[in-house]
């Protein structure tokens, strides 16, 4: 049981109407859930939190991070020692803040501390969808209908 996240940087709904929360305890990941109770999913499941600097729920309705370089991991591979991420983005991202998944097209959504949203397809192509030039900072959200 956990008193105190020692640095809690994401939260991100589960679909099952609880939440995942990321913390880098001692700049090392761990996951935990919460629905009513704080369990701990996995704890330190990466020994470098730069693949972990975005949470959201992607495929399979699990938990996935992000790098700032555009790379994209389920945590249970991760977890498991997979560090070739699933999909990485074509061309350079070096600045992504934040991270989503949008199930209909299959595409992962980075945006970038530069003001843009760029999305990956599943061949890693990158295209840049929107800019907001000046804009720094901000979070990808994506909002699942409730069937």
């Amino acid at each position: 049981e956990v008193d105190v996240f020692t640095r809690a940087t994401r939260i991100a709904a589960d679909g099952q109407g609880g939440l995942w929360i990321l913390d880098l305890e001692s700049g090392n990941p761990s996951l935990y859930s919460w629905n009513g109770s704080l369990d701990l999913l996995y704890e330190h499941f990466d020994e470098h939190a730069g693949r972990s600097v975005g949470l959201f729920r992607g495929p399979q309705d699990t938990p996935w991070v992000c790098s700032a370089g555009g790379g994209v991991w389920p945590v249970s591979a991760l977890a498991n020692g997979a560090i070739k991420p699933v999909r990485l983005a074509d061309t350079q991202l070096d600045s992504v803040v934040d991270c989503g998944y949008d199930p209909g097209s299959d595409e992962f959504i980075f945006f970038s501390g530069d003001g843009s949203v760029v999305r990956l397809g599943p061949d890693n192509a990158t295209e840049v969808w929107l800019e907001f030039p000046g804009l720094v900072r901000g979070r990808v959200y994506h909002h699942y209908p409730t069937p």
